[in-house]
């Protein structure tokens, strides 16, 4: 007969075994990464979307299409995370740029 202690034990080095396995993968814990095919979106697939969503009658879907095309920095028809977040920064910096000189041009008009 298998006691309780026995039966914790051996769950204990599953799971453990399992989190071994998984470390060596590459897979860091509990939370695996998807599969790098799983990471990219086909921009074809995101416009067809798009025309099916709440989107498909705002007067602003062509300039949504537009921003999705030029996300796709290689021009392959595919998105990853690294071309959405060279994106981002991208914007953000312009966006910062534009604020900081809205800023000068207003202390400049109080000095004059």
């Amino acid at each position: 007969m298998t006691s309780t202690a026995d039966v914790s034990l051996e769950a204990g080095d599953t799971a453990k075994s399992a989190q071994v396995a998984s470390a060596k993968a590459g897979g860091g814990g509990t939370f695996q990464r998807a599969t790098t095919a799983r990471l990219r979106h086909n921009t074809e697939d995101m416009h067809d979307v798009l025309d099916k969503s709440r989107f498909k009658n705002d007067p602003r879907l062509p300039d949504i299409k537009k921003e999705i095309a030029e996300m796709d920095l290689d021009g392959d028809g595919h998105l990853d995370q690294e071309e959405v977040a060279t994106y981002i920064l991208e914007h953000i910096d312009t966006e910062a740029a534009h604020v900081k000189s809205q800023k000068k041009a207003k202390r400049l008009g109080r000095m004059l």
